[in-house]
């Protein structure tokens, strides 16, 4: 079996207050007051998700009512995630005010391929002429030899009382990475089969160890796992 998944997620938040950014900081130049802090912040974060999968399999079965299937195969795709962030204050600068406008983007841009082992479980708790009831536990382990692409770019604009804007751009110098993801998947459900039609319920869970490596002022360089959950419904027609 060659499956190809595709998905895009976005979420976007703003707060307003004494804000501070744990991903500028040190980043920026301190010309303006240690104190100062941004009067807003909002920020947008994106995925792109894309992954191929190939297994290949043999279905075995211990009693009657229980399958086993075995699997071994690939997993290779791509990954590209996007944060955004744009913050906004002011601040008296010898005795001008000053307002002040950051905005941050970010690109973590991860590819990777490496080998997949799999088993599904199929237990039977309703059999009898057509109808076949049943649960399935699936689990899943890929190891992805892979490659980070990271960007960081930050413009700030200060715009003083009655004078012109001035802007400056900050590149932050990110290493580009090389090593391994490892990546675990589970799915747990109910199917239910009645002649040539059959679905499957259950809930899927998806993890990408290590997967976001950007850094941030807070807490230095990020291995943040990369998850992906939800109901999975699943209809086939065998003929």
């Amino acid at each position: 079996k060659l499956y190809f998944t595709h998905h895009q997620a976005r979420t976007d938040d703003s707060v307003v207050g004494n804000v501070t950014s744990a991903f500028l900081g040190g980043k920026l130049d301190q010309s303006s007051p240690v104190s100062f802090y941004f009067d807003m912040g909002e920020i947008d974060a994106r995925i792109d998700y894309n992954m191929f999968d190939w297994n290949i399999g043999q279905t075995f079965c211990p009693s009657e009512r229980l399958q086993v299937r075995p699997l071994v195969g690939l997993q290779g795709g791509w990954i590209d995630q996007t944060f955004r962030a744009e913050f906004q204050g002011t601040f008296t600068d010898i005795g001008t005010t000053v307002q002040r406008t950051v905005v941050e983007t970010i690109t973590n841009d991860f590819w990777g391929l490496g080998p997949k082992l799999v088993i599904e479980n199929r237990l039977s708790f309703v059999s009898g002429g057509k109808l076949e009831v049943a649960v399935t536990a699936n689990l899943y382990a890929a190891y992805l030899a892979g490659h980070w692409t990271i960007r960081d770019e930050a413009i700030r604009r200060d715009v003083p009382a009655g004078g012109s804007p001035s802007d400056s751009n900050i590149a932050v110098e990110v290493p580009s990475h090389h090593f391994g993801s490892v990546a675990f998947q589970a799915l747990i459900g109910c199917s239910c089969r009645y002649g040539a039609l059959s679905a499957t319920v259950g809930y899927e869970f998806n993890d990408y160890l290590n997967q976001c490596q950007i850094f941030t002022d807070a807490s230095g360089g990020q291995n943040n796992d990369l998850i992906l959950q939800g109901l999975t419904v699943n209809v086939t027609c065998q003929y």
